[in-house]
Order: structure tokens, then C-alpha cells, then sequence
């Protein structure tokens, strides 16, 4: 390694992100971004430096060199790169990444469907933990649905945990929901931690699953890319899924619903409030 190397590091160690960015960056672009360690420190020092623009431009480039040899470490810097605030037309050619997986079957592809009404649902989602709006969104849900005599099983991707900028174990907090909850394995790269989430889903004959998160969560995107269940069904938070995996949206804002990326689908504006059960039980009453 070079002295540029030793003094970056330093740098980073002793809080200069700044220093370290740009001594990171000429080394990085040195080694044509082929150097796993460079790109790590680098990607780093630009997320403590606050320089979200590049490191987005960065790592999405990264991302792309490795995604032919290395899916999983490609997601991990796609993840880097949607976080930082990646520009639209890029994070779509991420979305597509994750259709073209789809279209070709990856793993086993989705199981087919079983017979008689569904009474087992998954909820895939990031993490679980007291206070959390999402969490607090699905403890009514799964409730709701316990109501209508469906039962639910969490399965947490833990797409946060063992990263870049959190390099601890799962972060999941269970307790506070009513169903069953599976922490979701962090080991092994991107991929290798989802193809087993995805296969967990299928082992349990759930026979719609839930994919509570957008597509900054590519360990969640690529769950659903795989294919987990006979119905995949979006619902969106706080941002969307730029990817059409799925079979149907629920849009919890009307602005959501309002410029759904894929109008062909089935989307539903149904809000976060305490009327879930009654709109619930309209739904129901329509179909009979």
C-alpha cells in the first residue's frame, strides 16, 4: 500500500473525512475502483464526510463492475448508493436489475398456489422494534387480520445489520408483536442472505407475503425478486419499490397512490388509521 494509503487511513481513524475522502478517492480511482479495501474505506469516508452525492455516483458505479462476478456484494453498494440518494434514472436500472432476476427464474422461483382460502400470511419487512412506526403499523395489521382468521409470521431481512455504516448483528426487537416473528441470519453476502429468507417464506406455505419496504432495501427487493410466495404484495410506506415484482400495491398515501409507478397492477389506497377493520371488512363484503 501506498504512503497516500497509510495517511488516509489515519485520516479516517482520527475523524478527517474530509482529508480521508479525497486521499481515498485518488487511490480508488487509481486502482480503476478494483480494490475491494479502497472502495470500502472510500464509500466510508464519504458517507462521515457527508458527501451523499458521491458517494451515490461511486457507489453505484462500484455496484456495477461487480455485479457480473459479485450479485451480492454489487447489492451491498447498490444499498450504499440508494441510501446516499441515488437519482431516479439510476436507482430504475437497479429496479430493472431485480425484474430481469425475476423474469429468469432465479433460485426456485415462486411456488405455486394451494388449495382453499388463505389463512397464513408472511410480512417481510427491514426490522421490528418497540416505538417503530412500522412496527406499530403491522401490530395493528396482523391484529386486524387475526380478526378475519389469518394468521401471520414476520420474517425480518435485517437489511441494515452487518453494513458499511452498522457493522452489529440484528437489531430486531420482537416483543411487542403478535404473531411470530424470524430474525432474519446475517451471514453471508446480500444474496445469500435473502435466497434464505426467501426459501423460510416458501417453507412456511404462506400463501400471500407482504413486502413492507422500498427499494433501498435490496435484501428485500431481492426476496422478492426470487420469489417467496404465490401472491407478492407491495405495500408502501415512506418510499416505493421501483420494481415490478409484485402482484398487487397498497398505498398507505394518497400521493403514493396517486403516481403509482405501475398503473397495471392492482394498487389500493388504503391509509395507516384506525379504519383498517372496516375497510377490511368492505373489501371482503365486494368480493362475496
Amino acid at each position: 500500500m501506498s504512503m497516500d494509503y497509510e495517511g488516509a487511513v489515519s485520516a479516517l481513524e482520527s475523524g478527517d473525512f474530509q482529508r480521508a475522502a479525497e486521499m481515498l478517492g485518488r487511490a480508488a480511482e487509481d486502482a480503476d475502483f478494483r480494490s475491494d479495501v479502497l472502495n470500502h474505506l472510500y464509500s466510508l469516508a464519504l458517507h462521515h464526510a457527508g458527501e451523499n452525492v458521491k458517494l451515490a455516483e461511486v457507489s453505484f458505479r462500484v455496484g456495477n463492475r461487480m455485479l457480473p462476478d459479485d450479485p451480492g456484494s454489487s447489492l451491498d453498494y447498490y444499498q450504499r448508493a440508494l441510501v446516499a440518494g441515488l437519482a431516479p434514472g439510476e436507482a430504475r436500472q437497479i429496479g430493472a436489475m431485480f425484474e430481469r432476476w425475476a423474469s429468469r427464474g432465479e433460485a426456485v422461483g415462486r411456488p405455486p398456489p394451494g388449495p382453499g382460502p388463505v389463512r397464513t400470511v408472511a410480512h417481510v419487512v427491514g426490522g421490528v422494534g418497540p416505538g417503530h412506526p412500522r412496527s406499530q403499523y403491522l401490530e395493528t395489521l396482523i391484529r386486524s387480520l387475526k380478526l378475519k382468521r389469518i394468521e401471520s409470521i414476520v420474517f425480518t431481512t435485517e437489511w441494515a445489520s452487518s453494513w458499511f455504516i452498522n457493522p452489529t448483528g440484528p437489531h430486531s426487537q420482537p416483543s411487542s408483536i403478535e404473531a411470530e416473528v424470524r430474525v432474519a441470519s446475517i451471514d453471508g453476502d446480500f444474496c445469500e442472505r435473502a435466497d434464505r429468507i426467501a426459501e423460510s417464506i416458501r417453507a412456511s406455505d404462506c400463501q400471500v407475503a407482504f413486502f413492507h419496504a422500498s427499494l433501498t432495501e435490496q435484501i428485500t427487493a431481492r426476496v422478492a425478486a426470487v420469489g417467496s410466495a404465490p401472491v407478492q404484495v407491495h405495500v408502501s410506506h415512506e418510499g416505493g419499490m421501483d420494481a415490478d415484482l409484485f402482484d398487487a400495491s397498497i398505498h398507505l398515501f394518497r400521493h403514493s397512490f396517486e403516481q403509482a409507478r405501475f398503473p397495471d397492477r392492482i394498487n389500493r389506497w388504503i391509509p395507516p388509521a384506525s379504519d383498517i377493520e372496516s375497510r377490511l371488512g368492505k373489501i371482503r363484503s365486494e368480493k362475496n
